[in-house]
């Protein structure tokens, strides 16, 4: 960690009675304050029913300056933080700062900083400094130690009556921030029940309150939404964000995209693509969040906003001015009714998003042709992403809510990157990524021609054709592999459960046709025999795939054997996650070289993707994968040029820690597949 250089120990602004006064002093942040680096108590201790003492592990729960409610407890208490005490995030991003309002347990995410002079002055200094706090990476993205933080520089007057002073000025300050915020959000509830009132209720065609001009205008009818529209709606390019520069275009993402739908302009990111002018938003236009937690989220581009090209996820639509008015239907979009059918539609299809096909709603529109209705025509496939899977995989209009909350209940939340995003630039070396990245046996050798970096991380991967037939093959070489709380009488209680959970999501909530193959290969002759299971499991997988040659991935899922006093395991979602890893064989001894009868055609592509899948966690669940498992031998990889072997947890695991492993995992493939 560094801090950049300070130059001078007088500040720039004093107030009048200081400044006469001597030169502040320089000291670490160890003769200031004391330092307590958090810890995470093993997960099986967490709950969120308020059993035990608070549980804070994370940025993610920061308020603006004082933590937010707990939603987790620890009945296991390890290291813990003060009412009063100054929090520091201390990964990814490092720095980041809030004000522990109780005695809290603290995970390995936070460090706690007990002042033993003015709190609040040594919390607006090191939030001045915020942005100067590096990472062991040299980035913001990395993260750092207590022996770190103890060594961060503080400059700190030495007359006591100026540090509270300070504190005092800028403490007003946030109290006129938080009343003004209450304000803006005493304004927005107003709102809120204004629309409720300017708008029809459901199964209404007249608004509760009506302007006077209108009052004899008649009653709303229902109009679809592509009849007044300039063209059909449209997605968005595909590509990756990049940097923000003003030599490329600005990148409007659903991230991009404030829950209030204001554009995030402080997070500008840009694209490396080649665009047309179609690809840019216009005066009017409103993009619309199709996939994804945020779902449903609207934008209407503002000029004020600057140029920006629109992202895949987005849809956008361009209404016709002479038949709908823009900030009309955008402020509709806002409203609890269209909430209600989002939240009602997403969950019907089983998947996190909704596509062109499943804007389809009934309500009214003003007479004089000011459209309300949201149906959607639907969009052409050949107009949609290659990468298009968010077919409809429910046509049925109508569900009992019971069902919907439970479907609800079942979709795995799309994150957010929280980790380091890897590219060749920041990776290094092939020997450091090994040394990094990799776990490999004495019995054998990875060499940088068998996976040379460059190529690999740019070697595509997908999912190919669409979901009409099977896309997805998961298997188990080891059926028999329990956890820890199996019950050995039901299947569904070992890895096969887990490849259960692990089908419905990606069916489910991401659209692929995935076919579960649940026979027992590990018992030959009636005897368990896990060597003789990759014989047997290998001519069963043959057989699929030459019976349903649309298959493109084939996953052998499994549980890895540990010591008994090992638990691997994480949070992910506010749930114990069993820790996963990626295997791959070599077909290769150390000694005595390649083993002929072993080859495999796929070495490279199997290294690069599981490769691939390894930075992607690293970007979006950093906590989540062990290190990459090379050994010698072939495992049935080169049965297709996709193909990975996923160890999930082992026998300490629970069950449920397993199967909970099993979303993340999921999320990750269809990243890597769609290469986001």
């Amino acid at each position: 960690m560094k801090n950049k250089e300070i130059k001078t120990v007088v500040p720039k602004l004093r107030f009048q009675e200081f400044t006469e006064t001597e030169e502040w002093n320089v000291k670490p942040l160890v003769k200031i304050a004391y330092v307590v680096a958090g810890q995470s108590p093993e997960g099986s201790n967490y709950n969120d029913v308020g059993v035990g003492i608070p549980f804070y592990q994370g940025k993610t729960d920061f308020g603006e300056i004082f933590l937010n409610s707990p939603t987790k407890w620890t009945t296991k208490v390890t290291k813990t933080a003060n009412e009063g005490d100054i929090l520091m995030s201390v990964r990814a991003p490092v720095g980041a700062l809030n004000i522990s309002t109780n005695e809290i347990c603290i995970g390995r995410g936070l460090a706690a900083i007990q002042p033993y002079q003015n709190k609040w002055f040594l919390y607006y200094f090191l939030s001045s400094i915020q942005n100067c706090i590096i990472g062991n990476g040299g980035s913001v993205f990395d993260s750092i130690n207590k022996d770190q933080i103890e060594k961060i520089r503080i400059l700190i007057p030495k007359n006591p009556k100026e540090q509270q002073k300070i504190a005092d000025c800028l403490s007003s300050i946030d109290d006129l921030i938080t009343s003004t915020v209450k304000k803006i959000e005493a304004l927005k509830s107003h709102k809120k029940g204004l629309m409720q009132r300017l708008f029809p209720a459901k199964g209404k065609k007249v608004p509760v309150i009506r302007f006077s001009e209108f009052q004899d205008a008649g009653e709303w009818k229902p109009v679809q939404l592509s009849q007044c529209l300039l063209k059909s709606p449209e997605y968005g390019i595909n590509a990756p964000a990049v940097p923000y520069s003003d030599k490329l275009p600005a990148y409007l993402r659903i991230t991009d995209i404030s829950d209030d739908g204001s554009f995030i302009s402080e997070q500008k990111v840009s694209v490396a693509r080649k665009v047309i002018e179609n690809n840019y938003l216009g005066e009017g236009d409103i993009v619309l969040a199709r996939t994804g937690a945020s779902v449903g989220k609207s934008y209407k581009y503002r000029k004020k906003d600057g140029r920006l090209v629109f992202a895949g996820f987005l849809i956008r639509i361009q209404p016709d001015a002479q038949l709908l008015n823009s900030e009309f239907i955008y402020q509709f979009f806002h409203t609890a009714q269209y909430w209600k059918w989002v939240n009602l539609t997403s969950a019907r299809s089983g998947q996190p998003g909704i596509n062109g096909s499943e804007y389809s709603y009934d309500t009214n529109d003003p007479g004089y042709k000011q459209v309300v209705q949201l149906i959607y025509d639907k969009v052409n496939a050949t107009e949609q992403p290659e990468t298009t899977q968010l077919e409809t995989v429910e046509e049925t209009t109508t569900q009992p809510q019971t069902k919907v909350e439970e479907a609800k209940k079942e979709l795995v939340p799309i994150p957010e990157m929280t980790g380091t995003k890897y590219t060749k630039d920041n990776l290094g070396s092939f020997k450091k990524v090994i040394e990094r990245f990799y776990t490999v046996t004495a019995a054998t050798t990875i060499r940088e021609s068998d996976m040379p970096l460059d190529k690999a991380l740019s070697e595509k991967f997908k999912i190919k054709g669409n979901n009409k037939k099977p896309q997805i093959l998961i298997y188990h070489t080891h059926s028999m592999e329990t956890f820890s709380n199996s019950n050995s009488e039901d299947k569904n209680t070992t890895i096969i459960g887990v490849g259960n959970r692990l089908e419905k999501v990606l069916s489910k909530q991401f659209g692929y046709n995935v076919i579960h193959d649940k026979t027992t290969y590990d018992i030959v002759n009636g005897v368990l025999d896990r060597n003789e299971a990759y014989t047997q499991s290998e001519k069963g997988v043959k057989k699929i795939l030459k019976d349903n040659p649309s298959i493109s991935l084939v996953l052998d899922i499994h549980r890895d054997g540990v010591n008994d006093n090992t638990h691997l395991v994480t949070e992910i979602n506010g749930k114990p996650t069993a820790k996963i890893m990626f295997l791959n064989g070599m077909s290769r001894f150390k000694e005595s070289g390649d083993i002929s009868y072993l080859h495999n055609d796929y070495l490279f592509e199997n290294l690069a993707l599981t490769l691939q899948m390894k930075l992607a966690a690293e970007a979006y669940y950093p906590d989540f994968t062990r290190r990459n498992y090379i050994n010698a031998y072939e495992y049935n990889l080169g049965v297709c040029r996709q193909c990975m072997l996923i160890e999930i947890g082992a026998q300490t695991n629970t069950y449920q820690e397993a199967v909970n492993a099993a979303e993340p995992l999921a999320v990750l493939i269809d990243k890597v597949m769609r290469r986001e």
